[in-house]
């Protein structure tokens, strides 16, 4: 745990020279980022910037790459999304059987995806719930990237 702050605290103190976020590889190889504060679109990082230090809460952002099979043929997620224009799916329940749940079944439990959760990408895609929606849809192999709101 010193480490990590002592990590976090240098990427704090770098903030005013482009960096918002820390990376790290735990031993189970999957990739998993701090960022501070709220995720920001780069239009927007001079006026989010200053709310993200007084946010009092921290977004993990972590990556889940999965295959569809025959088998598995879904990633077995309830989500939703209150626009189009929001950038991101809530995961809104895990379900027994699909992808996400073996997944979280091989890896440690604050690598488990959640209620609550966000999907910000998938295979390298951002975008609407729309846009999202469909590289899920069109390909077998995903890595999605999640975000977790810890307060």
């Amino acid at each position: 745990h010193k480490a990590v702050a002592a990590a976090i605290k240098r990427c704090v103190s770098l903030r005013g020279r482009g960096v918002e976020m820390l990376c790290c590889k735990p031993r189970h190889e999957s990739m998993q980022e701090i960022v501070l504060g709220q995720p920001v679109l780069a239009s927007d990082y001079k006026d989010a910037s200053h709310a993200q230090q007084n946010s009092g809460f921290v977004v993990h952002r972590f990556v889940v790459k999965v295959e569809k099979t025959s088998a598995v043929p879904m990633l077995g997620l309830d989500t939703g999304s209150s626009s189009q224009q929001q950038a991101y799916l809530l995961v809104q329940k895990v379900k027994l059987g699909g992808l996400i749940a073996q997944h979280n079944s091989t890896v440690l439990a604050n690598q488990h995806v959640q209620e609550n959760d966000r999907i910000v990408a998938v295979n390298g895609v951002s975008g609407s719930k729309d846009v999202l929606y469909d590289v899920i849809a069109k390909n077998n192999s995903l890595t999605l990237v999640f975000e977790r709101v810890v307060y």
